[in-house]
């Protein structure tokens, strides 16, 4: 393992390695944008630019320092390793994804230190969609009470009956809150459990009836 101390004059030390300084690998989606929106039935294209890194499409096979691949998620979920720089997806189900790439290396390994990028997204079929904004999936909460703030789009948050109005829900680990809220922002109760917790807002009309088909979103958080 090398430590910064022990470089030569002009290298850093990155991930136990000596190295140039602007040279460390890095990767970025291109396309989709953060905040993009794409269209529920059609294909998307996914570009990422990659920096110092050479894609290796012979893989899984032994490491190589600074050879590799890319993997990526939709919603943390693993999709496939990559060795081009485009590649055309499947559609997305209508409502909010995050996407995510990593470098990794020819053993499928990730590097080290890790490199990842991400964007949010929506994906849109005309119809309503919920999404939540804050807590970011991922993001580190205490026990107890926490803000819970959504984005809704092509649907109103009001008291009135009929179609396209309503008010939405919130779970945390599959048990629902008594509350449901009209506003885009709400509060949810964190167990005091250490762990991951996965938060769920579902929209629903005045009735008290899911969207037909059901318009959800969850995140993934950590409480310590």
């Amino acid at each position: 393992f090398v430590c910064e101390a022990e470089c030569p004059s002009g290298f850093e030390g990155v991930g136990g390695r000596c190295s140039r300084p602007g040279t460390s690998p890095s990767i970025r989606i291109t396309e989709p944008k953060e905040g993009g929106e794409l269209d529920a039935a059609l294909d998307f294209t996914l570009a990422v630019e990659i920096e110092h890194f050479q894609l290796n499409p012979d893989f899984p096979n032994d490491p190589v320092d600074g050879q590799g691949h890319w993997h990526w998620f939709i919603d943390d979920v693993y999709q496939a390793g990559v060795s081009d720089t485009e590649i055309t997806a499947d559609p997305l189900e209508a409502g909010c994804h995050v996407l995510k790439v990593d470098l990794r290396q020819n053993n499928h390994e990730a590097v080290d230190p890790p490199v990842s990028h991400q964007v949010s997204v929506y994906s849109t079929d005309g119809g309503p969609t919920i999404c939540i904004v804050s807590p970011p999936a991922g993001e580190t909460v205490e026990p107890g009470e926490i803000a819970v703030a959504v984005d809704v789009r092509d649907f109103v948050l009001d008291d009135t009956v009929t179609d396209g109005h309503g008010h939405w829900h919130v779970w945390v680990d599959e048990a629902e809150a008594d509350d449901h809220f009209m506003t885009e922002s709400g509060t949810v109760t964190i167990p005091n459990e250490t762990g991951p917790h996965r938060i769920k807002a579902e929209l629903v009309d005045n009735n008290e009836d899911p969207l037909v088909p059901p318009r959800s979103a969850t995140v993934t958080v950590a409480s310590p």
